[in-house]
């Protein structure tokens, strides 16, 4: 069933209709010029993908929750405010964009000690590569692993406790959702 419960009705209204056309052997053409309609129209509704407004007061439902949503947008609007802490948007960020990047660039890194300026043909060439000035490579390799390794912790922390909706957690309808007709 869809957000809002529309789905189990047009199936069966497409159902009803499909079959009350087949009963009086009515043609798809033959309905489309009588009603209004376009054949693929009426095609879509009897395969239940879309939701004609035929059911007793959707309407109404229809109008209430409209209001309601644009009584909710709108007080967004007049107020705006974070749907999540501010701590779980930046582990999102870090987790969804800079890990990668970061483990491209790491990665990289190491593919540069490898083979700049020449091929290391051992353990110790490797190291030797990372060298920066005074400190030695394994004391540069140690660092930014660590680096690296706090990222990816921060990121998991920081998204431990999830306070947002939406994608980030499956749908669970608001307490007054029968009230919108959701339910």
């Amino acid at each position: 069933m869809d957000l809002f419960g529309k789905e189990a009705i047009s199936v069966d209204v497409g159902q009803r209709l499909k079959a009350l056309r087949e009963e009086r052997g009515i043609s798809m053409r033959t309905l489309a010029r009588n009603s209004g309609l376009s054949a693929n129209a009426l095609s879509m509704i009897e395969r239940g993908l879309i939701a004609p407004a035929l059911w007793k007061g959707s309407a109404e439902r229809e109008l209430q929750h409209e209001t309601e949503w644009r009584r909710l947008l709108a007080d967004d609007l007049r107020e705006p405010r974070f749907h999540m802490p501010y701590s779980e948007a930046f582990g999102r960020r870090l987790q969804r964009n800079y890990v990668w990047l970061l483990l491209l660039n790491y990665c990289g890194w190491l593919l540069k000690l490898a083979l700049a300026p020449e091929k290391a043909h051992n353990l110790r060439e490797f190291v030797s590569h990372a060298a920066a000035g005074p400190l030695p490579g394994e004391s540069v390799i140690m660092i930014v692993t660590i680096a690296f390794v706090f990222v990816i912790v921060l990121s998991r922390l920081a998204t431990r406790q999830r306070h947002a909706r939406g994608e980030a957690r499956p749908y669970v309808p608001p307490k007054d959702a029968e009230r919108w007709g959701i339910v």
